[in-house]
């Protein structure tokens, strides 16, 4: 139960921001697809049950926004700023 509330709190969380992430340098499409692609996953893993892989899936599509962002491909509110490693 513990790993489901978990893997639920990150998906709550890419939720939130990845309909905040802007596009700021065409470059970082790609880049913007493959969190898109995580995040479905993410949410299909969850249906399915599979609890672990939609906490990874999660977790790895924060780890490409960051890394976007790092980059300066990708840009968030300021509110959410703190949340990245920036």
């Amino acid at each position: 139960m513990e790993l489901q509330n978990e893997a639920e709190k990150e998906l709550r969380r890419i939720d939130e921001i990845l309909g905040k992430v802007n596009l700021i340098k065409s470059d970082g499409r790609e880049l913007l697809r493959i969190c898109e692609s995580y995040h479905e996953d993410a949410h299909g893993f969850l249906k399915a049950q599979k609890f672990l892989q939609a906490f990874e899936a999660a977790v790895i599509c924060w780890a490409y926004i960051d890394a976007g962002i790092h980059l300066g491909v990708f840009q968030v509110p300021k509110e959410f700023s703190r949340l990245f490693t920036i």
